[in-house]
């Protein structure tokens, strides 16, 4: 949700006209510095959770700021440059993302990408072309209650966190749809869910209890 940050670290939403509305939390100073120009994000909001992406709308620093309900703290989400920023429950997903070089001029994985258009969704290689950064294929979960990281190398560009549920992250590289369970000592093995062309427009999932 696109929002802003104000000088006194007050986050809302704005709307046409002027008008806006606050969401109730003010980021701490400590967590806006280097940001002179804040623009805003909110990533997550529930019932453990606010989350907001922070950005400088000059320089380009980041980061992403978190209000954890339990014990009413604040904290930041470590990390590479992301993208892409998902909430489910108290897990934050992310995308990464590195910068557009000669040395490393495109995402990873191009070979599986759909080249033309279809039916269900636009040529991934079109899509990918004109972006200013590159996505290397790693997927990133941070629990907010917790504040442990997990990481899913996917080594395809293509590759997004659909889901996450009952502590099982749900993801799909390209045609293929996978789960992995988040047990103590970090990500299980994954499991094959489905392989479909189809899959490869799926952007979000839900499960059925």
């Amino acid at each position: 949700m696109p929002g802003m940050t104000e000088r006194d670290g007050s986050v809302a939403a704005g709307w046409d006209g002027g008008e806006r509305t606050y969401f109730g939390y003010r980021v701490p100073s400590g967590l806006m510095r280097d940001i002179a120009s804040p623009i805003t994000s909110v990533a997550l909001t529930d019932s453990e959770a606010f989350a907001a992406v922070i950005a400088d709308a000059s320089t380009n620093p980041w980061r992403i700021v978190v209000f954890r309900k339990g014990d009413s703290t604040w904290h930041t989400v470590p990390g590479a440059p992301i993208s892409f920023v998902g909430g489910f429950g108290s897990i934050i997903a992310l995308t990464e993302k590195q910068a557009k070089t000669a040395g490393n001029p495109t995402s990873a994985g191009r070979g599986e990408w759909r080249k033309g258009e279809a039916s269900t969704g636009p040529s991934i290689e079109e899509r990918f072309k004109d972006l200013p950064y590159v996505f290397p294929g790693k997927l990133d979960l941070y629990d907010v209650a917790t504040e442990k990281m997990y990481s899913i190398v996917t080594n395809q560009g293509d590759s997004e966190i659909l889901l996450v549920d009952n502590n099982t992250a749900y993801y799909r590289v390209s045609d293929r749809l996978y789960s992995a369970a988040i047990g103590k000592d970090g990500l299980e093995p994954a499991k094959l869910l489905a392989t479909s062309e189809s899959i490869r427009d799926v952007h979000w999932a839900f499960v059925k209890h």
